[in-house]
């Protein structure tokens, strides 16, 4: 259910950097060359590995073509931005990646410039404070030469050669003042989730090879909220976002908190199975068991998703939800079921920001892909139907869900607003 491609991203600083955008495979390719098929896709394969004479852009020299360079090609010219083709090795990547294990430095930049868009939790970069926004200066790894960073070109060849282990020291700008600080490559396990209310913050967390533990930090407090109000960021939906928002909406309940502040800002989606349980917590739908939260057209069929069992936490009496234009696919199915079962949350409770242009509305991804391994140890992911809300009429594909005008505010107030909102506050429309 993720984003495949988000806007203006271009990689996440990991070992394998820019991991493909592609979830896909090579038996597709190996049984397209290899078979007897006179059929022209087959043809034009064979005659592209044996007799192309394919030049790399970077190195100028002739660049020789394998299965995986052809199927790549072949996914990526005929279908959508969102099936791909994953080989072996990144393809098992991803799968950890699923589970919330990652190794690298833990940020992802945008393409146009070197800031970062996304700091991973309990990452590296999480640990060393980096911030989205900030801008790369310079690097240095380990005793080398200090390298300035125009651009992203000259930012990921050198990230493109760190080993893991490597230490890189990072000068970057933030608010007009630079600042300098030393990464070290290393695997982490990805914090999916925070919470804050006015007492206290609470966070995932692991170091030195621990496994990842949630622990209160009083000094994290958000003094903004009153009593009865805790905020919860919930970054995506992989597996360990279940447990995670289990444990932190179980907080809430024993701090007698009762209105949610949800952020689902800059949260690309996930998996669908994660979508269905989170769901269960946050729609009670009369007690029913089992709640629409996806209705697919496919191509031959229709397929419908429900929630399994009705965890709804009965201690919920608001939920307000924060949302930009990187707000997608799971993120959008989850807002959507909310409004269509209207259990404690409303569009009046609905708060977007602003993107560049001034338009606030969600990313509008109203698809959704279905991965399959192939026998070389890759995957093809396709898309493989149209996404849509409880109501079998709504889809936000390429649309968005647009907040009521006076719930469309300017980056970075969406939090101010909702708790203006908590406390009535009437509010004019952000211009």
């Amino acid at each position: 259910m993720g984003t495949n491609k988000k806007r203006n991203l271009i990689f996440d600083v990991g070992l394998v950097l820019a991991l493909a955008l592609a979830f896909v495979g090579g038996y597709f390719l190996n049984n397209l060359l290899h078979k007897k098929d006179t059929s022209n896709t087959s043809a034009i394969a064979h005659i592209i590995q044996d007799v192309a004479y394919i030049v790399d852009p970077i190195t100028g020299e002739a660049k020789e073509v394998t299965d995986d360079d052809i199927a790549d090609a072949i996914v990526n010219g005929l279908l959508d931005d969102y099936s791909a083709y994953y080989t072996e090795e990144e393809y098992q990547e991803l799968l950890k990646e699923r589970e919330g294990n990652r190794a690298g430095l833990g940020f992802a930049f945008y393409s146009n410039q070197p800031i970062v868009f996304k700091v991973y939790g309990n990452s590296p970069a999480h640990r060393a404070g980096f911030m989205q926004g900030d801008k790369v200066l310079s690097l240095k790894v380990d005793d080398g030469q200090v390298q300035t960073i125009k651009n992203v070109t000259d930012l990921k060849k050198v990230l493109d050669l760190l080993k893991e282990e490597q230490t890189l020291s990072i000068t970057f700008e933030r608010d007009g003042k630079q600042f300098t600080e030393e990464l070290m490559m290393a695997e982490y396990e990805t914090s999916q989730v925070e919470y804050k209310d006015s007492g206290c913050g609470y966070f995932f967390s692991s170091k030195d090879g621990q496994a990842l533990a949630g622990s209160l930090d009083m000094t994290k407090a958000d003094l903004t909220l009153d009593d009865k109000t805790a905020y919860i960021r919930l970054d995506s939906f992989e597996n360990s976002s279940m447990s995670q928002i289990r444990e932190v909406l179980d907080l809430m309940a024993s701090r007698g908190r009762e209105k949610l502040i949800l952020d689902l800002r800059d949260n690309g989606g996930g998996n669908l199975n994660v979508l269905l349980e989170i769901a269960s917590y946050l729609i009670y739908n009369e007690g029913e068991e089992e709640s629409l939260i996806v209705f697919a057209q496919k191509k031959n069929k229709t397929e419908e998703y429900y929630t399994t069992a009705n965890n709804f936490y009965s201690h919920l009496k608001e939920i307000y939800v924060l949302a930009n234009e990187n707000t997608a696919s799971a993120s959008e199915c989850l807002i959507g079921a909310m409004l269509h079962y209207g259990d404690c949350f409303s569009e009046q409770n609905l708060i977007v920001e602003k993107n560049a242009r001034g338009v606030a509305s969600t990313y509008g991804k109203g698809v959704m892909q279905t991965t399959y391994t192939l026998q070389n140890g890759g995957a093809l992911k396709l898309t493989t139907g149209r996404v849509l809300f409880p109501d079998k009429t709504t889809c936000i594909n390429k649309v968005g869900i647009m907040p009521i005008e006076t719930n469309a505010v300017e980056k970075g107030e969406a939090l101010a607003h909702a708790v203006e909102l908590i406390k009535g506050v009437q509010l004019p429309p952000s211009e």
